[in-house]
């Protein structure tokens, strides 16, 4: 396997990503507050848009009627969802469990154009594209230099499992955001995850329904906003190609722990075990790649994206107190300390430890100033 050292988005000083961590957290705890309010006021706007809506269908394994086969020259309304087939049908023999469709849905001048839907038991992946008429406002677009940014979701989720394994027939999934980049002023492209549960029994394809009501930006006073609705009926295949579970099931005396961290062609998650009675938003897995500098974040999964991944270590904290310990590791008089040491001061405080080992094809700055892996 080749290892690759180009273009290895690790920051210069440890402290930056660190830094940059802490912030993902604090984001997470103020969403988690807003949560409560803004999910409230999100049903009774897809409850009052539901009401007029016609039942829609699953779209068959082959061409939906009226698309033609061919690039994007054909287009049909599916009970009122317009899809349309982005690429010629593979080979049945070639099929990943991916379909080529498009779902499109526009509301207030803002297209919402969804794509590459998969799920692999644990999470549901699409790729998101929103388009506006007018340029998006400057809470949005702050970033156009392509960097990663976020846009915020409030929306409806429901997977109809009705022919999964799984108990019951419905399960609610909401992703709370999409992470990517403008690609100009008016178009954001960008991936959402919608977190599934952490026992991976969805095996089979499944319906999703999902009823967006805003997106948004920034927080409280900075926080901006479009409204509209877009209503989706979407096929979820399953596609478990990409995905490696390893199983840890350890815990501390306590009985906090990790069940098992799945990993994807893009992301790492972790399964945390916590004791009965424990309120899991209070608690964060804390990753770092094979040099000890942390993996960035995407509020519960972490990004690998060209990090050496042949050793993840994984610190489990009360999320309070970790924000205290990289606080302190911030501090004037230890800014600039290793990647080590750093990783030290979170395996002596975390409440349970463990590392994993998988395949990489990248090598950290480290190695590569070393000359390889050793």
């Amino acid at each position: 396997m080749s290892k690759r050292t180009e273009k290895i988005p690790v920051s210069e000083k440890l402290d930056e990503v660190i830094a940059e961590s802490m912030e993902e957290l604090k984001r997470e705890r103020r969403r988690q507050r807003f949560r409560t309010f803004a999910g409230m006021a999100a049903g009774l706007l897809v409850c009052a848009g539901c009401l007029g809506l016609a039942a829609d269908r699953l779209l068959p394994d082959g061409e939906p009627a009226g698309v033609t086969g061919q690039g994007t020259e054909g287009d049909a309304s599916v009970d009122g969802v317009q899809t349309l087939l982005v690429k010629e049908e593979p080979a049945e023999e070639n099929r990943t469990g991916r379909e080529n469709c498009l779902y499109m849905q526009e509301s207030e001048g803002v297209s919402v154009m969804a794509a590459n839907v998969h799920h692999n038991g644990y999470t549901l992946y699409m790729t998101v594209t929103v388009r506006s008429e007018e340029p998006f406002p400057a809470e949005f677009r702050a970033d156009l230099s392509g960097g990663l940014c976020r846009i915020g979701i409030e929306s409806q989720g429901i997977a109809d499992l009705q022919d999964a394994r799984a108990s019951g027939n419905e399960l609610e999934a909401e992703p709370e955001y999409m992470d990517g980049s403008f690609l100009d002023d008016r178009t954001f492209l960008g991936t959402v995850r919608v977190p599934l549960g952490a026992d991976g029994v969805i095996g089979d394809d499944f319906v999703y329904d999902w009823s967006i009501c805003s997106f948004f930006a920034g927080e409280g006073k900075e926080r901006a906003a479009f409204d509209g609705e877009w209503e989706f009926r979407i096929a979820a295949p399953a596609d478990t190609g990409h995905t490696e579970v390893q199983e840890i099931n350890g815990t501390s005396p306590s009985g906090e722990g990790i069940g098992c961290v799945i990993k994807t062609a893009d992301d790492i998650f972790v399964q945390i075990l916590l004791p009965e009675g424990a309120a899991e938003d209070e608690y964060t897995a804390v990753m770092c790649d094979a040099s000890g500098a942390p993996l960035n974040r995407t509020g519960a999964y972490c990004r690998t994206e060209n990090r050496d991944i042949s050793t993840v270590y994984i610190f489990l904290y009360r999320r309070a107190e970790y924000e205290a310990a990289a606080e302190d590791y911030l501090a004037e008089e230890r800014r600039g300390n290793s990647a080590a040491e750093w990783m030290q001061s979170l395996k002596e405080c975390a409440l349970y430890s463990t590392e994993v080992h998988f395949d990489s094809e990248y090598l950290s700055v480290f190695q590569a100033a070393w000359g390889g892996r050793k």
